[in-house]
């Protein structure tokens, strides 16, 4: 049982990422498209949110040093 769960743990991810490529390709969706626009919103989203993860990482370390 733990071996069966292991291997379908090891399958989930590409399962799933040909799963949605299947779909895309059935619908006529441009894939490579949506994921030039999807990683620019995500590089943007990168770059908003960046600030915010180094002064709670720098406050993390203070706290950890004192």
């Amino acid at each position: 049982m733990n071996q069966v769960i292991l291997f379908l743990s090891d399958l989930i991810i590409p399962i799933t990422f040909a799963g949605i490529l299947m779909y895309a390709f059935s619908k006529n969706v441009p894939v490579y498209d949506h994921f030039i626009v999807g990683a620019k919103e995500g590089f943007s989203t990168v770059m908003t949110i960046a600030p915010t993860i180094v002064g709670l990482m720098v406050a993390v370390a203070n706290v950890n040093i004192g």
